[in-house]
């Protein structure tokens, strides 16, 4: 009796034993999976946040997309420019006259110019100023300052600019 008490306890102490390896394992099964759905998860929010920083990109290169297309001159600028060289002129009391307007339609499109001012020496000097602040890249390739010589004109000036119109700078 004492034998068979033993071997029961034993048989029940294995049985015991096997089931709590089996909880372990199953246990230990869960902790797995759950560690491979945190990793999953974290996963999939890293991602989330990558194509949430794409996006604000994607916005931010549209954004300076827009701007830079105003940049590019455009027919109201050209027109634009005109009225400013005018009132330069206006304003600095000197003759205007343009010639050699060209667009040339190259990788970067641009404005062939020449622009004559005429006046007293002080007076072209200020108009060349004017023209360098203006709101555009312009790209000066030949500036002349030479006496303006006709009939019955005495210290007159001739300013001309051989320049390159580019692009428009908007104000900010």
């Amino acid at each position: 009796m004492k034998r068979s008490l033993f071997i029961t306890s034993i048989i029940f102490g294995i049985i015991i034993l096997v089931g709590f390896i089996f909880l372990v394992l199953q246990i230990r099964g869960t902790i797995l999976q759950t560690q491979a759905v945190q990793k999953q998860f974290a996963e999939e929010q890293q991602k989330t946040k990558q194509i949430e920083s794409l996006r604000i990109v994607a916005r931010d290169i549209e954004s300076i997309e827009e701007k830079l297309q105003v940049m590019y001159i455009e027919e109201q600028h050209i027109i634009d420019f005109i009225k400013e060289l005018e009132l330069i002129a206006t304003q600095e009391n000197v003759v205007l006259s343009l010639s050699q307007l060209d667009i040339i339609k190259d990788k970067e499109p641009y404005l062939l110019m020449s622009v004559d001012f005429r006046g007293s020496f002080d007076q072209v000097s200020v108009a060349l100023r004017r023209f360098e602040l203006l709101p555009y890249i312009i790209h000066i390739d030949q500036v002349q300052i030479t006496p303006y010589e006709e009939e019955g004109v005495e210290n007159q000036w001739r300013l001309v600019i051989t320049s390159r119109l580019v692009s428009f700078i908007p104000e900010i």
